[in-house]
């Protein structure tokens, strides 16, 4: 199968693993956050720094602590 072939119906979760730092995205708009955070099931955090960067409309169960940083 390539890319070109419609695989949507298979996605069972969407995670995005942030390895950077949050505050170099693009800010998103107050009438973006809902599409926004529909648009994922989690967000992979590499440490509770970076966690700690995300803005504060970000619900926690929306968030996963890995263990592959320095705390």
């Amino acid at each position: 199968m390539d890319a070109t072939d419609d695989d949507e119906s298979k996605v069972k979760k969407t995670a995005i693993w942030m390895h950077d730092n949050p505050i170099l995205l693009p800010p998103v708009e107050d009438s973006q956050q809902s599409e926004f955070l529909a648009s994922f099931d989690k967000l992979f955090m590499l440490s509770n720094f970076y966690n700690s960067l995300l803005p504060k409309w970000i619900p926690e169960e929306k968030i996963f602590l890995t263990t592959n940083g320095i705390n």
